[in-house]
């Protein structure tokens, strides 16, 4: 059952280590954490196809543009802040990127506008994080990220978190980070206001979402 009887639009940011031919990154830095959400376009495709939702996925790795930054972010560019080599010539060139981050988003933005027509949306965003960044904290399977400060958003986390929580999914809110922190969702809040629009950020543990993505999927569409 979809929560709060929304239509939903989903969207992977992180969904794929590919960039553009001549990239000067090494293949391992590309399909490491850094690179990419392993797993996490499985599960939003799952979502989507159980939920009838639209989905926009990203084209390439954050580490040629991240989607889920802010046009003006000092991290759009990423590769820089994650501390990975990447030759002189590549520079960070934000010009010749944004196109990518510009399409990824008018695509979701397209899709948000035709469902808030119709009545209140979640913007379910998907993701994966690696407990092996912070092993002694990262001890949990699913992370659900909003801002407390939006009623609608709480009640659609309360309700997903209870799904996930029954099957026996560990869950913890604004967990690994905050959501009220720049990102996708962040950024549609400044748009549409509460309770029209509520965004969350789902965050799986990377060994979860491969070994047990179908199961996430399962929990989070319990009901229907």
């Amino acid at each position: 059952m979809i929560p709060s009887r929304r239509r939903v639009v989903l969207t992977c940011e992180h969904a794929t280590w590919a960039v553009p031919e001549g990239f000067g990154v090494e293949a391992s830095v590309l399909h490491s954490h850094v690179g990419w959400d392993e797993g996490a376009r499985p599960l939003a495709e799952g979502l989507a196809a159980a939920w009838d939702a639209p989905l926009v996925v990203a084209r390439w790795s954050r580490l040629w543009i991240d989607t889920n930054r802010s046009e003006d972010a000092p991290d759009l560019v990423p590769a820089v802040a994650f501390g990975v080599p990447i030759p002189a010539n590549e520079g960070a060139d934000r010009a010749e990127r944004l196109p990518a981050w510009r399409a990824f988003r008018a695509e979701a933005e397209r899709h948000l506008v035709q469902a808030l027509a119709a009545g209140p949306v979640l913007h379910l965003s998907v993701h994966t994080f690696e407990p092996a960044v912070d092993p002694a904290r990262r001890t949990y399977s699913v992370g659900l990220l909003f801002d407390p400060d939006r009623p609608a958003e709480v009640r659609v986390v309360e309700t997903l978190a209870a799904r996930l929580e029954a099957a026996g999914f560990e869950t913890r809110r604004n967990e690994p980070y905050q959501g009220i922190e720049d990102g996708h969702t962040s950024g549609c809040r400044r748009r549409w206001p509460d309770p029209a629009y509520a965004g969350v950020e789902l965050e799986v543990s990377r060994p979860v979402a491969v070994s047990r993505g179908a199961a996430v999927v399962r929990a989070l569409v319990a009901g229907d």
